[in-house]
């Protein structure tokens, strides 16, 4: 009996160290291999590709979220979640990523020599809303937070002569009609909206919100219910009863 559970035990440890540990991949958007959207395998949360919102300005991006709109089933991400996705993305810059703390001081120096792995990474996923050489450039995304708009991402700082990286956030902006054509606006899915979850609903399995985890409504089952026969029913048994009895 001990042998046949031990694999049991190792598979399910495996399955629960993955879940823990899981990243972000690309998704697809709106055509098969575009790579526009970045699923965060932890929440189920998929990301819309900063460059496909480059430029625009929160107000805007905002108007075409409804039916028929360019962004049509995307929203705007809470504070919480752009914290979550920049602690989990750029861990080793996690103590810049303070919540509830907003600065008009955006000279974040990382102490890593040179556009980190990390940094690399990001852009990968997100693209770069800024491009000015090689690995010179940035990822920036705009968002609100308690009636503030502000900004996040990082920045390789070779071109200001530190050699390090830069990280952007919370960052104030002065409005949500505010634009800049080096920021692009955070925009995410609770699934339904990619091509990716629309092919796969399960990959938003661990987002509460997504179509896969709702629980689908079970039919409205009535048991039969034992309705007494009609009055007149039970007369005219009774009277072929008597009759019988007569006749007998």
């Amino acid at each position: 009996m001990k042998k046949k559970t031990l694999p049991l035990i190792v598979l399910l440890a495996g399955l629960f160290c993955s879940t823990a540990h899981a990243g972000f991949i690309s998704t697809d958007w709106k055509n098969s291999g575009d790579k526009l959207a970045t699923l965060h395998e932890e929440t189920g949360t998929e990301w819309l590709d900063l460059t496909q919102t480059d430029g625009l300005s929160i107000n805007y991006v905002m108007s075409q979220l409804g039916a028929g709109g360019l962004y049509e089933g995307w929203r705007l991400p809470t504070a919480n979640e752009v914290h979550a996705m920049m602690s989990s993305i750029l861990s080793d810059y996690s103590s810049y990523f303070r919540q509830n703390v907003y600065t008009t001081d955006h000279v974040y120096l990382s102490p890593t020599n040179g556009a980190s792995a990390q940094v690399l990474n990001f852009w990968a996923l997100f693209g770069r809303t800024q491009i000015q050489f090689n690995d010179v450039g940035g990822a920036f995304g705009m968002y609100t937070d308690g009636g503030r708009t502000l900004l996040a991402g990082p920045q390789n700082g070779r071109n200001e002569g530190t050699g390090r990286d830069r990280i952007i956030y919370n960052y104030i902006l002065p409005n949500t009609s505010y634009s800049h054509n080096a920021y692009g606006v955070f925009l995410v899915s609770d699934g339904g909206v990619s091509l990716s979850s629309k092919l796969d609903p399960s990959i938003n399995i661990n987002n509460p919100n997504s179509p896969a985890a709702q629980t689908p409504d079970e039919p409205d089952v009535t048991p039969p219910v034992d309705v007494p026969a009609p009055a007149g029913f039970a007369l005219l048994a009774g009277l072929m009863m008597m009759l019988r009895r007569k006749s007998s």
